[in-house]
């Protein structure tokens, strides 16, 4: 699991939205591709998303935690961002397979 604080720097998400940041979705994901790599030992390419839940927003100064399962298969990661039982987001990444180096 990985634990980070949001900055609390309103300017890095200037129009999400004025008067009121909020971290954008695509940054949420962002953050479990980046941990989907450290699991995959590796840069995995998102072929789709399935299940994805986007429950609370995640705002300036906020911690979180992150939670990635690679499924034994490698072909896709289950996720988590919350903090203790609160839900942010979840959801089913798919991967496309590995090139091969052969």
């Amino acid at each position: 699991m990985r634990v980070l604080r949001v900055r609390d720097d309103p300017g890095e998400l200037a129009g999400h939205f004025p008067g009121l940041p909020v971290v954008p979705a695509v940054v949420e994901l962002h953050w479990v591709m980046e941990a989907a790599a450290r699991l995959a030992g590796g840069s995995p390419t998102l072929r789709r998303l399935e299940a994805v839940k986007f429950k609370d927003i995640v705002r300036p100064g906020q911690r979180v935690e992150i939670a990635v399962e690679l499924c034994p298969t490698g072909d896709a990661v289950r996720f988590r961002v919350g903090a203790g039982e609160r839900l942010f987001a979840s959801g089913r990444c798919l991967l496309a397979p590995k090139a091969s180096t052969a």
